[in-house]
Protein backbone atom coordinates (compact mmCIF):
# COMPACT_ATOMS: atom_id res chain seq x y z
CA UNK A 1 0.00 0.00 0.00
CA UNK A 2 1.21 3.48 -0.79
CA UNK A 3 2.04 5.79 2.10
CA UNK A 4 1.11 9.43 2.42
CA UNK A 5 3.47 11.78 4.26
CA UNK A 6 2.45 15.12 5.69
CA UNK A 7 4.90 17.86 4.68
CA UNK A 8 5.84 20.69 6.98
CA UNK A 9 5.42 24.23 5.73
CA UNK A 10 6.98 27.55 6.65
CA UNK A 11 4.66 29.20 9.16
CA UNK A 12 5.12 32.63 7.53
CA UNK A 13 5.25 32.16 3.74
CA UNK A 14 3.69 28.69 3.47
CA UNK A 15 6.52 27.19 1.37
CA UNK A 16 7.12 23.46 1.78
CA UNK A 17 10.19 23.09 3.96
CA UNK A 18 13.19 21.35 2.41
CA UNK A 19 16.79 20.80 3.54
CA UNK A 20 18.52 20.01 0.24
CA UNK A 21 18.93 23.22 -1.79
CA UNK A 22 19.59 26.63 -0.14
CA UNK A 23 18.89 28.40 -3.44
CA UNK A 24 15.29 27.15 -3.59
CA UNK A 25 12.25 28.29 -1.62
CA UNK A 26 11.43 26.71 1.69
CA UNK A 27 15.06 25.89 2.55
CA UNK A 28 15.81 25.26 6.23
CA UNK A 29 18.98 23.95 7.82
CA UNK A 30 18.60 20.27 8.72
CA UNK A 31 19.98 20.90 12.24
CA UNK A 32 17.06 23.25 12.94
CA UNK A 33 14.55 20.56 11.95
CA UNK A 34 16.24 18.01 14.21
CA UNK A 35 16.15 20.37 17.19
CA UNK A 36 12.37 20.92 17.03
CA UNK A 37 9.41 18.59 17.47
CA UNK A 38 6.66 18.09 14.91
CA UNK A 39 4.35 20.34 16.93
CA UNK A 40 6.69 23.35 16.98
CA UNK A 41 6.40 26.22 14.52
CA UNK A 42 9.20 26.47 11.94
CA UNK A 43 10.13 29.12 9.41
CA UNK A 44 12.23 28.74 6.28
CA UNK A 45 15.63 30.45 6.39
CA UNK A 46 14.45 33.38 4.26
CA UNK A 47 11.56 34.21 6.60
CA UNK A 48 13.57 33.48 9.71
CA UNK A 49 16.23 35.99 8.74
CA UNK A 50 14.23 38.64 6.88
CA UNK A 51 10.62 38.57 7.95
CA UNK A 52 10.52 38.02 11.65
CA UNK A 53 13.70 36.75 13.20
CA UNK A 54 17.40 37.40 13.12
CA UNK A 55 19.25 34.13 13.43
CA UNK A 56 21.40 35.34 16.32
CA UNK A 57 21.08 38.27 18.75
CA UNK A 58 22.77 41.35 17.37
CA UNK A 59 26.34 41.99 18.48
CA UNK A 60 28.38 45.16 18.93
CA UNK A 61 30.39 46.35 15.93
CA UNK A 62 33.43 48.63 16.10
CA UNK A 63 34.41 50.94 13.24
CA UNK A 64 37.37 50.27 10.99
CA UNK A 65 39.13 53.39 12.34
CA UNK A 66 38.65 52.23 15.92
CA UNK A 67 40.19 48.86 15.09
CA UNK A 68 43.12 50.62 13.40
CA UNK A 69 43.76 52.54 16.60
CA UNK A 70 43.63 49.35 18.69
CA UNK A 71 46.12 47.68 16.34
CA UNK A 72 48.54 50.52 17.13
CA UNK A 73 47.87 50.06 20.83
CA UNK A 74 48.64 46.36 20.57
CA UNK A 75 51.81 46.95 18.55
CA UNK A 76 53.11 49.35 21.22
CA UNK A 77 52.12 47.10 24.14
CA UNK A 78 49.86 49.86 25.48
CA UNK A 79 47.67 49.57 28.53
CA UNK A 80 43.88 49.44 28.19
CA UNK A 81 41.42 51.04 30.62
CA UNK A 82 38.00 49.62 29.79
CA UNK A 83 34.99 51.40 31.34
CA UNK A 84 31.84 49.24 31.44
CA UNK A 85 28.26 49.85 32.58
CA UNK A 86 27.54 47.22 35.25
CA UNK A 87 23.81 47.32 34.47
CA UNK A 88 24.31 46.46 30.80
CA UNK A 89 27.68 45.47 29.38
CA UNK A 90 27.25 41.82 28.41
CA UNK A 91 26.31 42.61 24.79
CA UNK A 92 28.92 45.35 24.22
CA UNK A 93 31.77 43.11 23.03
CA UNK A 94 32.96 43.09 19.43
CA UNK A 95 35.00 39.89 18.74
CA UNK A 96 37.50 41.90 16.67
CA UNK A 97 38.09 44.28 19.59
CA UNK A 98 38.36 41.39 22.05
CA UNK A 99 41.04 39.75 19.93
CA UNK A 100 43.09 42.95 19.72
CA UNK A 101 43.03 43.83 23.41
CA UNK A 102 43.42 40.35 24.88
CA UNK A 103 46.86 39.94 26.42
CA UNK A 104 47.47 43.65 26.94
CA UNK A 105 47.80 45.14 30.42
CA UNK A 106 44.26 46.03 31.42
CA UNK A 107 42.13 47.66 34.07
CA UNK A 108 38.35 47.24 33.92
CA UNK A 109 36.24 49.92 35.60
CA UNK A 110 32.78 48.66 36.48
CA UNK A 111 30.71 51.84 36.72
CA UNK A 112 27.19 52.43 38.15
CA UNK A 113 27.82 50.30 41.23
CA UNK A 114 25.24 52.44 43.05
CA UNK A 115 22.47 51.29 40.67
CA UNK A 116 23.08 47.60 41.36
CA UNK A 117 21.36 45.36 43.93
CA UNK A 118 23.19 44.62 47.18
CA UNK A 119 25.60 42.13 45.62
CA UNK A 120 29.00 41.55 47.20
CA UNK A 121 31.80 43.44 45.44
CA UNK A 122 33.84 40.24 45.23
CA UNK A 123 31.01 38.44 43.44
CA UNK A 124 30.52 41.31 40.97
CA UNK A 125 34.23 41.31 40.16
CA UNK A 126 34.17 37.55 39.59
CA UNK A 127 31.18 38.01 37.28
CA UNK A 128 32.99 40.66 35.21
CA UNK A 129 35.97 38.30 34.91
CA UNK A 130 33.62 35.50 33.82
CA UNK A 131 31.96 37.59 31.08
CA UNK A 132 35.26 38.96 29.78
CA UNK A 133 36.68 35.45 29.62
CA UNK A 134 33.59 34.25 27.74
CA UNK A 135 34.52 36.80 25.06
CA UNK A 136 38.15 35.65 25.02
CA UNK A 137 39.68 38.40 27.20
CA UNK A 138 41.76 37.08 30.08
CA UNK A 139 41.58 39.27 33.19
CA UNK A 140 41.72 38.66 36.95
CA UNK A 141 39.59 40.03 39.84
CA UNK A 142 42.45 42.35 40.85
CA UNK A 143 42.16 44.00 37.41
CA UNK A 144 38.57 45.12 38.20
CA UNK A 145 37.61 48.34 40.01
CA UNK A 146 34.00 49.16 40.93
CA UNK A 147 32.90 52.79 40.88
CA UNK A 148 29.88 55.09 40.99
CA UNK A 149 31.13 58.01 38.93
CA UNK A 150 27.90 60.02 39.14
CA UNK A 151 28.04 60.16 42.93
CA UNK A 152 31.80 60.07 43.54
CA UNK A 153 34.63 61.63 41.55
CA UNK A 154 37.50 60.23 43.63
CA UNK A 155 39.39 57.88 41.33
CA UNK A 156 42.76 58.31 43.04
CA UNK A 157 43.30 54.56 43.65
CA UNK A 158 42.57 53.82 39.98
CA UNK A 159 44.83 56.63 38.71
CA UNK A 160 47.65 55.39 40.92
CA UNK A 161 47.16 51.83 39.71
CA UNK A 162 47.25 52.94 36.07
CA UNK A 163 50.52 54.76 36.67
CA UNK A 164 52.01 51.74 38.45
CA UNK A 165 50.95 49.16 35.87
CA UNK A 166 51.57 50.96 32.60
CA UNK A 167 55.36 50.74 32.99
CA UNK A 168 56.04 53.76 30.81
CA UNK A 169 53.66 52.74 28.02
CA UNK A 170 50.70 54.61 26.52
CA UNK A 171 47.21 54.19 27.97
CA UNK A 172 44.00 53.91 25.90
CA UNK A 173 40.65 54.55 27.56
CA UNK A 174 37.83 52.64 25.85
CA UNK A 175 34.13 52.26 26.64
CA UNK A 176 30.67 52.09 25.14
CA UNK A 177 28.28 55.03 25.02
CA UNK A 178 26.70 55.58 28.41
CA UNK A 179 29.26 53.53 30.34
CA UNK A 180 30.78 56.58 32.06
CA UNK A 181 34.03 57.00 30.14
CA UNK A 182 33.66 60.81 29.99
CA UNK A 183 32.93 60.98 33.72
CA UNK A 184 36.05 58.95 34.44
CA UNK A 185 38.19 61.19 32.28
CA UNK A 186 36.77 64.32 33.90
CA UNK A 187 37.57 62.92 37.35
CA UNK A 188 41.08 62.05 36.17
CA UNK A 189 41.69 65.55 34.82
CA UNK A 190 40.51 67.14 38.07
CA UNK A 191 43.66 65.86 39.79
CA UNK A 192 45.97 65.81 36.75
CA UNK A 193 49.29 67.64 36.73
CA UNK A 194 51.15 67.77 33.41
CA UNK A 195 54.65 66.34 33.97
CA UNK A 196 55.89 67.13 30.44
CA UNK A 197 56.44 69.96 27.99
CA UNK A 198 53.61 68.65 25.78
CA UNK A 199 50.16 70.21 25.92
CA UNK A 200 46.88 68.39 26.50
CA UNK A 201 44.93 68.60 23.26
CA UNK A 202 42.67 67.04 20.68
CA UNK A 203 44.12 65.84 17.39
CA UNK A 204 43.31 63.42 14.60
CA UNK A 205 44.65 59.97 15.30
CA UNK A 206 47.18 59.00 12.64
CA UNK A 207 45.73 56.85 9.85
CA UNK A 208 42.12 57.40 10.90
CA UNK A 209 39.38 60.03 10.92
CA UNK A 210 39.08 59.83 14.70
CA UNK A 211 39.67 62.87 16.90
CA UNK A 212 41.20 61.84 20.22
CA UNK A 213 42.19 63.71 23.36
CA UNK A 214 45.90 63.19 24.18
CA UNK A 215 47.00 63.65 27.78
CA UNK A 216 50.77 63.55 28.39
CA UNK A 217 51.89 61.13 31.10
CA UNK A 218 55.58 61.89 30.64
CA UNK A 219 57.84 63.12 27.85
CA UNK A 220 57.12 60.13 25.60
CA UNK A 221 53.79 58.54 26.58
CA UNK A 222 50.14 59.59 26.61
CA UNK A 223 46.64 58.71 27.65
CA UNK A 224 44.47 58.48 24.54
CA UNK A 225 40.79 59.15 25.21
CA UNK A 226 39.19 57.19 22.39
CA UNK A 227 35.75 57.98 20.90
CA UNK A 228 32.97 56.13 22.69
CA UNK A 229 31.65 53.00 21.01
CA UNK A 230 28.07 53.53 19.86
CA UNK A 231 26.02 50.45 20.67
CA UNK A 232 23.68 49.77 17.77
CA UNK A 233 22.49 46.60 19.54
CA UNK A 234 21.32 48.40 22.71
CA UNK A 235 18.24 50.38 23.72
CA UNK A 236 20.71 53.26 24.00
CA UNK A 237 20.40 53.63 20.22
CA UNK A 238 16.92 55.14 20.66
CA UNK A 239 18.32 58.44 21.93
CA UNK A 240 15.80 60.48 19.95
CA UNK A 241 12.93 58.85 21.84
CA UNK A 242 13.03 61.27 24.77
CA UNK A 243 10.19 59.65 26.73
CA UNK A 244 11.85 56.26 26.52
CA UNK A 245 15.29 57.50 27.50
CA UNK A 246 13.94 59.39 30.52
CA UNK A 247 12.96 56.02 31.91
CA UNK A 248 15.95 53.94 30.80
CA UNK A 249 18.78 56.45 31.47
CA UNK A 250 18.35 56.71 35.21
CA UNK A 251 20.50 57.61 38.20
CA UNK A 252 18.21 55.63 40.50
CA UNK A 253 18.88 52.02 41.60
CA UNK A 254 17.34 49.33 39.43
CA UNK A 255 14.26 47.67 40.90
CA UNK A 256 14.52 44.14 42.30
CA UNK A 257 11.15 42.46 41.82
CA UNK A 258 10.32 38.79 42.24
CA UNK A 259 7.80 36.97 40.11
CA UNK A 260 6.84 33.60 38.68
CA UNK A 261 5.36 32.12 35.52
CA UNK A 262 3.47 28.93 34.89
CA UNK A 263 4.20 26.97 31.71
CA UNK A 264 2.98 28.87 28.69
CA UNK A 265 2.89 32.11 30.65
CA UNK A 266 4.64 35.34 29.71
CA UNK A 267 6.35 38.31 31.31
CA UNK A 268 5.71 41.58 29.49
CA UNK A 269 8.55 44.01 30.15
CA UNK A 270 6.47 47.03 29.23
CA UNK A 271 6.16 46.16 25.54
CA UNK A 272 9.91 46.63 25.10
CA UNK A 273 10.48 42.90 25.54
CA UNK A 274 8.63 39.72 26.35
CA UNK A 275 9.68 36.43 27.92
CA UNK A 276 7.67 33.21 27.46
CA UNK A 277 8.20 30.18 29.70
CA UNK A 278 8.04 27.15 27.42
CA UNK A 279 9.64 24.25 29.28
CA UNK A 280 10.93 23.49 32.76
CA UNK A 281 10.42 21.68 36.02
CA UNK A 282 7.39 23.25 37.65
CA UNK A 283 6.92 27.00 37.66
CA UNK A 284 9.50 29.57 36.64
CA UNK A 285 10.51 31.83 39.55
CA UNK A 286 12.66 34.85 38.78
CA UNK A 287 14.07 38.14 40.01
CA UNK A 288 13.76 41.04 37.56
CA UNK A 289 16.14 43.99 37.50
CA UNK A 290 15.02 46.94 35.37
CA UNK A 291 14.79 50.72 35.83
CA UNK A 292 12.15 51.48 38.45
CA UNK A 293 9.68 53.07 36.00
CA UNK A 294 9.65 50.12 33.59
CA UNK A 295 6.30 48.42 34.19
CA UNK A 296 6.08 44.62 34.23
CA UNK A 297 3.07 42.35 33.69
CA UNK A 298 2.90 38.58 34.21
CA UNK A 299 0.29 36.83 32.07
CA UNK A 300 -0.94 33.24 32.28
CA UNK A 301 -1.10 31.15 29.10
CA UNK A 302 -3.44 32.59 26.49
CA UNK A 303 -4.51 31.24 23.10
CA UNK A 304 -3.03 34.17 21.17
CA UNK A 305 -0.31 35.75 23.28
CA UNK A 306 1.02 37.76 20.32
CA UNK A 307 -2.34 39.52 19.90
CA UNK A 308 -2.57 40.25 23.63
CA UNK A 309 1.00 41.58 23.71
CA UNK A 310 0.27 43.96 20.83
CA UNK A 311 -3.01 45.01 22.44
CA UNK A 312 -1.04 46.21 25.46
CA UNK A 313 1.23 48.10 23.06
CA UNK A 314 -1.60 49.71 21.09
CA UNK A 315 -3.37 50.89 24.23
CA UNK A 316 -0.09 52.10 25.81
CA UNK A 317 -1.12 50.08 28.84
CA UNK A 318 2.45 49.60 30.10
CA UNK A 319 5.15 52.25 30.41
CA UNK A 320 7.38 53.28 28.79
CA UNK A 321 5.77 53.13 25.34
CA UNK A 322 8.00 52.32 22.36
CA UNK A 323 7.01 54.50 19.41
CA UNK A 324 9.20 52.48 17.00
CA UNK A 325 7.15 49.29 17.48
CA UNK A 326 4.20 48.85 15.11
CA UNK A 327 3.56 45.10 14.96
CA UNK A 328 4.82 41.76 16.24
CA UNK A 329 7.02 41.66 13.13
CA UNK A 330 9.17 44.42 14.66
CA UNK A 331 10.56 41.97 17.22
CA UNK A 332 13.34 39.44 16.95
CA UNK A 333 12.47 36.17 18.66
CA UNK A 334 14.96 33.73 20.16
CA UNK A 335 14.63 30.48 22.07
CA UNK A 336 17.05 30.09 24.98
CA UNK A 337 17.72 26.55 26.19
CA UNK A 338 19.28 26.53 29.66
CA UNK A 339 20.83 23.27 30.88
CA UNK A 340 23.42 24.54 33.37
CA UNK A 341 22.44 24.08 37.01
CA UNK A 342 22.46 27.07 39.38
CA UNK A 343 21.79 30.81 39.15
CA UNK A 344 21.42 31.92 35.55
CA UNK A 345 20.59 35.20 33.85
CA UNK A 346 19.09 36.67 30.71
CA UNK A 347 20.24 40.23 29.91
CA UNK A 348 18.72 42.63 27.39
CA UNK A 349 21.15 45.27 26.11
CA UNK A 350 20.36 48.70 27.52
CA UNK A 351 17.27 47.54 29.41
CA UNK A 352 18.11 45.21 32.32
CA UNK A 353 18.23 41.57 33.30
CA UNK A 354 16.29 38.69 34.77
CA UNK A 355 17.89 36.04 37.02
CA UNK A 356 16.60 32.64 38.09
CA UNK A 357 17.72 29.37 39.65
CA UNK A 358 17.85 26.58 37.11
CA UNK A 359 17.42 23.05 38.40
CA UNK A 360 17.12 21.08 35.19
CA UNK A 361 16.34 21.95 31.58
CA UNK A 362 14.55 25.24 30.99
CA UNK A 363 13.41 26.68 27.67
CA UNK A 364 12.56 30.35 27.37
CA UNK A 365 11.47 32.37 24.35
CA UNK A 366 12.39 36.05 24.31
CA UNK A 367 11.06 38.86 22.12
CA UNK A 368 13.14 42.02 21.71
CA UNK A 369 12.98 44.85 19.13
CA UNK A 370 14.91 43.95 16.00
CA UNK A 371 18.65 44.35 16.41
CA UNK A 372 18.70 44.43 20.22
CA UNK A 373 21.32 42.22 21.86
CA UNK A 374 20.47 39.39 24.24
CA UNK A 375 22.87 37.56 26.57
CA UNK A 376 22.34 34.35 28.52
CA UNK A 377 24.81 33.03 31.06
CA UNK A 378 25.82 32.88 34.70
CA UNK A 379 23.92 35.31 36.95
CA UNK A 380 25.77 38.40 38.17
CA UNK A 381 26.21 38.83 41.90
CA UNK A 382 25.96 35.08 42.60
CA UNK A 383 28.63 32.48 43.22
Amino acid sequence: MSTIESLRRCYHCGAVLQTEDPSKGGYIDVSVVREHTEKEVLLCDACYQKQRYNRYPAGAKASKDFLTMLKDARASDAMMVNVVDLTSFECSFDPAVSELINGLKMIVIGNKRDLMPSYRDEDLKQYIVYVFQEYGIEIKPEDVFLTSLLSSSDITPIAEEIQRRRQGHDVYIIGAAGAGKSLFLQAFLNTYRNPSNHAVGVSQYYGTNLNVLKIPLDSSSYIFDTPRSELSNSFARYREDVALQKVLFTDQPFSNKKGSLSKGGSLFISTLARIDYLLGQGGFSFSSHFPEKVQLKTVSMKKDMDALFMKYHEKKALKPHASFIHSIMDYDVFDINVTEIGRREISIAGLGWLSFKNEGETKIRIYVPKGIGVYSGKAKGHR
